[in-house]
C-alpha cells in the first residue's frame, strides 16, 4: 500500500557573509513541493496530495562572534530554526494531524585551551518551547504525540591525539 509515486522538488539557498572579521552571519533557506504522483485507494491518498511529514520550508540563522579571552580563542554562538507547518499522516488528513511551524533557539560558547583540547557549553532549545514533531490518532480517539527535545545543557571537552 505503500508503493505509489511522489514527487519531490523545491531550493535551498544557504550564504555566509562577514559583518566585522570576528562576527560571521550564516543564513540558510529551504523550500520544499512534496506532492503525491498517484493514488493510493488503500490509503485514502489521492494524486496531489502533500506528503507527509515534509515541511514545506526550514531555514537556519546563526551569529559566529569569535574573541580572545585569557589570550586564547574564543566563540560564542546564537542560532535560530525554523520549520514550516506539515501534516504527519495521511490517515485522517485533518486538524488533529497537524504539526504548527515551530522556531528553536540555541546558544553555544567555545574556548580553545590549547592546539589539542577545547571546551564548549551548548544550550539547545533555549527558550524551552514545547515542539511537537509527530502526532497520530490512537484507537478509542487518542492522540499520540512525539515531542521534541526540551532545553538541554551539554558541557563539552573534546581533545585531538
Amino acid at each position: 500500500s505503500n508503493a505509489a509515486t511522489a514527487q519531490s522538488q523545491g531550493f535551498e539557498f544557504e550564504s555566509s557573509y562577514y559583518i566585522t572579521p570576528d562576527l560571521k552571519m550564516t543564513f540558510n533557506y529551504g523550500y520544499t513541493e512534496a506532492k503525491m504522483t498517484a493514488d493510493v485507494p488503500r490509503l485514502d491518498i489521492e494524486s496531489g496530495e502533500e506528503m507527509a511529514m515534509v515541511p514545506k520550508y526550514n531555514a537556519y540563522l546563526a551569529l559566529d562572534q569569535g574573541f580572545s579571552l585569557w589570550d586564547h580563542q574564543a566563540f560564542i554562538r546564537a542560532d535560530i530554526s525554523a520549520y514550516g507547518r506539515y501534516n504527519s499522516d495521511f490517515i485522517d488528513k485533518r486538524e488533529v494531524d497537524e504539526i504548527p511551524a515551530y522556531e528553536s533557539v540555541n546558544l553555544s560558547g567555545r574556548f580553545e585551551i590549547n592546539d589539542r583540547t577545547q571546551i564548549s557549553l551548548h544550550i539547545n532549545n533555549l527558550l524551552d518551547e514545547e515542539i511537537i514533531t509527530y502526532k497520530q490518532k490512537g484507537k478509542g480517539g487518542n492522540q499520540w504525540l512525539r515531542y521534541g527535545n526540551d532545553r538541554n545543557v551539554t558541557l563539552r571537552l573534546d581533545y585531538i591525539f
